[in-house]
């Protein structure tokens, strides 16, 4: 209505015009909000007025993987490590797979090998132990250790 009398009216106000805009209102706000709740902007505001000290994410795991993006080093049990971009990760570290793009097998002497003929690998991840998040130096040579 305000909209209406102040710049232009898109047609008569009556119930059938009110239940559609609250509809696309609340279609908005509801996307604005899981928005805010899923990149943890919402909590990182509760946070800096010290109304809580958690997060968003399910999980710390899923915290810090879902903040970084790029090359990680999943170090599987049987002192394997594999290097490689993780596309998708699991919520909880107990269940669940990583999905790893570009994958190398990290050698002991530190050399790569490459996954020849693999798009994709997917890890189980109570099989990971350790996940490393790699910093990338370059933009085509990522750091490793």
């Amino acid at each position: 209505v305000w909209i209406g009398t102040r710049w232009y009216a898109l047609g008569p106000w009556n119930e059938s015009s009110a239940l559609a805009w609250a509809l696309v209102v609340s279609l908005i706000l509801a996307l604005a909000l899981a928005r805010a709740e899923n990149t943890d902007r919402l909590h990182r505001l509760l946070r800096s007025l010290r109304i809580t000290y958690q997060t968003s994410f399910a999980s710390e795991w899923f915290g810090a993987l879902s903040q970084h993006q790029g090359y990680v080093v999943l170090h599987i049990s049987g002192n394997r490590r594999l290097f490689g971009w993780a596309e998708e990760w699991p919520n909880q570290p107990e269940r669940g797979h990583f999905v790893v793009a570009e994958g190398e097998w990290l050698l002991d002497d530190g050399t790569r090998r490459p996954l020849d003929g693999v798009r994709r690998i997917l890890v189980p991840a109570m099989d990971v132990e350790l996940v490393e998040l790699m910093e990338v130096v370059s933009a085509d040579t990522p750091a490793t250790s």
